[in-house]
């Protein structure tokens, strides 16, 4: 090592040090080393660090305005995302969604390429708005308790708390479903008909004043909901199955959803349709590359 060339740490001592003649210069001879580095478009101004090279943005630091808009708010509420490309979009913006992802991106600056023009002018496409559909309440609950096995009066309380949610038969007649299994809860069941009109008969027994009485107790083999599979989407029809099976004189249900993967498909592209018209900006299948955007430079 030099001994004539002071440490870095010397130098820093130096120049804060009261008893130091050389203060002025030495600041001067750090803003010599500093190297502020100005990107003409697209980026914010840096400034590198001249003892170990690390980069630090000054974009906290500004005598002016920006220079271009810079944001990356996220939303779940398909309306407020529409109000917000509204308020910021131009004729070029651009709408990207996945349906894997259940997002939708839009660059709010994407590049300029007019109509009849074959030369594009880039912008720099950091200003986006990304909107992430959420699963509603109604469709996680039916969604959870598909398939699952229960006895008949969890199966009743089921109905009773997401009759709001049955489209056909009435919520009436399936009240009176769950009513009725519930008041089952104790019987014996022997055996189960289907009947030609839709309808499964389920025979069993139940004590009585110290005797026991045959009854036959009829509940629907289907049945139709309407739910929502995202916050902000349309209700879509759902076609269930129900299901049982007798095990030693007791009754076991469980309803099957069809179709869900489907009609998740369709309540994304209606989103996209609803956004399509409601922005008046192209709305595109795919991904756009405004990921590297969202953690900033």
């Amino acid at each position: 090592m030099d001994p004539k060339k002071p440490e870095p740490g010397q130098l820093l001592a130096q120049s804060i040090s009261p008893l130091s003649t050389e203060t002025g210069p030495l600041i001067e001879a750090g803003k010599a080393l500093t190297q502020v580095l100005d990107v003409p478009y697209g980026f914010e101004p840096i400034v590198v660090h001249p003892l170990n090279a690390v980069i630090k943005r000054l974009d906290r630091v500004r005598t002016n305005k920006p220079r271009f808009l810079a944001a990356a708010p996220f939303f779940n509420d398909p309306v407020a995302f529409a109000e917000y490309i509204n308020r910021f979009a131009d004729e070029f913006s651009r709408i990207w969604y996945s349906i894997e992802k259940m997002e939708f991106t839009c660059v709010l600056d994407y590049h300029q390429y007019p109509e009849g023009d074959n030369t594009a002018e880039a912008r720099s496409g950091d200003h986006i708005a990304v909107l992430t559909l959420k699963q509603s309440p109604e469709w996680k609950i039916w969604k959870e308790n598909n398939e699952r096995a229960m006895v008949q009066k969890t199966f009743a309380e089921f109905l009773e708390d997401n009759s709001r949610d049955v489209v056909s038969p009435s919520i009436a007649e399936m009240l009176e479903v769950a009513t009725g299994l519930n008041a089952t809860s104790n019987a014996t069941f022997r055996s189960a008909i289907n009947q030609s009109n839709g309808t499964v008969n389920f025979q069993f027994d139940e004590n009585v004043a110290g005797t026991v009485k045959g009854t036959d107790k009829a509940i629907p083999t289907a049945f139709r909901i309407g739910i929502r599979p995202f916050m902000g989407s349309e209700r879509y029809p759902v076609e269930c199955r129900l299901r049982y099976r007798l095990k030693d004189g007791s009754l076991v249900l469980h309803y099957k959803a069809l179709h869900l993967d489907p009609i998740v498909e369709a309540s994304v592209e209606g989103i996209a349709a609803t956004l399509r018209d409601a922005t008046k900006l192209p709305v595109a299948l795919g991904y756009s590359n405004a990921d590297v955007f969202k953690v900033g430079f």
